[in-house]
């Protein structure tokens, strides 16, 4: 919530002298879990678990926020992504061992959280600007800051492992516009490295109905995201994670 404030503050201080100098965008994602985690310690081998068939994972709503600062050919942007997954689990398939403990007094309660909290620049080279309508297309660089914890509890003990990472990110992002109406935006950002990756692909359209009474300021969006992460291990290769949460974002646009 202090976040969102912020946000809002650096919406409300910043002059412009374009409609789209300033953009915040505040929604939701509704975001489906995939994949598989295991958790290794000491000489006791993690048991792999799937986030849907052994956690019981299912696609939650999060809120998210990101505002877009645009001068001329360039941009800054922060955002951010909270997502909790629940997840109970009463006559297992398999019992299992994560983080060194052996679980077998069913049911389980599964717990998945990850934050997400990126910083970017982008410079666009092909940057056109009509009467009517505007493009830009260009490079994007950035550094997500990426933390995720995960908790298995059953009736006598519980145990929780977390995971977090500074990744830098080098993708494109990308807008078409068709006067207020309408606007086409998208964005992919990628990092790889000795082999931990992480992705984020998002596409959304504007929509502005309000633009036929000469109102630009607020308009709608629906949109798809997905974000994978891969992390081949961390403190002596003891935490497996390959994830994918995807699904449909939507919210509010408000442009000053």
């Amino acid at each position: 919530m202090r976040l969102w404030l912020g946000l809002l503050c650096l919406l409300l201080s910043v002059e412009a002298s374009a409609s789209d100098m300033v953009t915040l965008r505040l929604g939701a994602s509704s975001l489906s879990p995939s994949g598989n985690i295991s958790v290794t310690s000491g000489a006791v081998a993690g048991t792999t678990l799937n986030l849907k068939n052994d956690m019981n994972l299912k696609k939650e709503n999060f809120l998210d926020a990101e505002a877009s600062v645009f001068f001329g050919q360039h941009s800054f942007h922060l955002a951010y992504l909270n997502m909790k997954y629940n997840g109970v689990v009463s006559t297992p398939s398999v019992l299992f061992n994560f983080n060194g403990s052996a679980f077998a007094n069913p049911p389980y309660y599964h717990e998945l959280k990850a934050k997400l909290i990126e910083g970017s620049f982008a410079y666009y080279p092909l940057f056109l600007e009509k009467e009517t309508w505007r493009a830009r297309l260009g490079a994007e660089l950035g550094v997500k800051s990426f933390k995720t914890t995960q908790s298995v509890r059953e009736t006598a003990f519980a145990q929780a492992v977390s995971a977090s990472a500074l990744l830098p990110s080098l993708g494109i992002r990308g807008h078409v516009a068709y006067k207020e109406w309408v606007a086409l935006n998208l964005r992919y950002g990628v990092y790889s490295s000795s082999g931990n990756q992480f992705s984020d692909f998002q596409a959304s359209l504007d929509l502005n109905p309000l633009a036929y009474w000469n109102q630009k300021y607020v308009s709608m969006y629906v949109g798809y995201r997905q974000i994978k992460l891969k992390l081949s291990g961390q403190n002596n290769n003891q935490i497996l994670v390959d994830t994918t949460f995807k699904g449909p974002v939507f919210g509010l646009l408000f442009r000053y």
